[in-house]
């Protein structure tokens, strides 16, 4: 039986799931790409008295390689470990680092900036733009990468769970979904990806308490042996 991850592996995803000896199959359902327009990003970089905003490692991927050395303290905030500490390697040191959005979210009132720079992909989170319109704060959505749905084939042989990393893949998956599947339990990777999970019908959602793979092998464990 396989655990069935709906997401591209890394090297380092299959090293992890090799160490805890759990079989799984990565099955991407979208693939990402960069969409920058180099000057527009500059542009964003170079504003004075902004905020800086990473939910994803593969923002910050994306932005390095245009980030000058600092030149001035602004606040910047991520979500996981990873995008903080990617941004570390390049020289930013990240003022607040936080396991999801709706605790990055008080942090938006707490820095005297003119404005925030949401560096994100096509498909982001929303909570963002929607706590800044209800607070009146000033927020730039500037998107550096973009994705293309893949053809999806489910593997063969018999499923034990699936982990999912992201509402919109899960939405993306969807279709695929019979009650063999939605009996299956899903380990998901945060709040808004479980609460996807529930009102897909899915009848076991457990919820990783931080965004990264390490931390959901461990609540698959906890499963395994509960």
């Amino acid at each position: 039986m396989t655990a069935l991850l709906l997401k591209q592996a890394s090297v380092e995803d299959r090293l992890l799931l090799e160490k805890h000896a759990i079989p799984a199959h990565f099955l991407p359902v979208f693939e990402y790409y960069p969409c920058v327009d180099p000057a527009a990003l500059s542009k964003q970089l170079k504003k004075k008295h902004t905020g800086w905003i990473f939910t994803s490692k593969r923002a910050v991927e994306t932005v390095a390689p245009y980030l000058m050395k600092p030149s001035e303290i602004r606040p910047i905030l991520t979500v996981g470990k990873r995008s903080a500490d990617h941004l570390g390697q390049v020289g930013w040191q990240v003022t607040g680092m936080y396991e999801e959005v709706k605790s990055l979210l008080p942090g938006l009132s707490s820095f005297p900036v003119e404005e925030w720079i949401y560096f994100c992909g096509a498909l982001h989170r929303p909570q963002i733009r929607s706590y800044c319109l209800a607070n009146q704060i000033s927020l730039h959505e500037e998107v550096v990468y973009n994705y293309r749905s893949l053809t999806v084939e489910l593997p063969p042989g018999e499923v034990s769970s699936i982990w999912a990393f992201s509402s919109a893949t899960l939405q993306a998956f969807q279709s695929h979904l019979g009650s063999d599947l939605l009996n299956k339990p899903i380990f998901c990777i945060g709040p808004s990806t479980a609460t996807t999970a529930r009102a897909l019908h899915f009848r076991e959602v457990h919820t990783s308490p931080h965004p990264d793979l390490s931390s959901l092998v461990k609540v698959y464990h906890q499963f395994k042996i509960a």
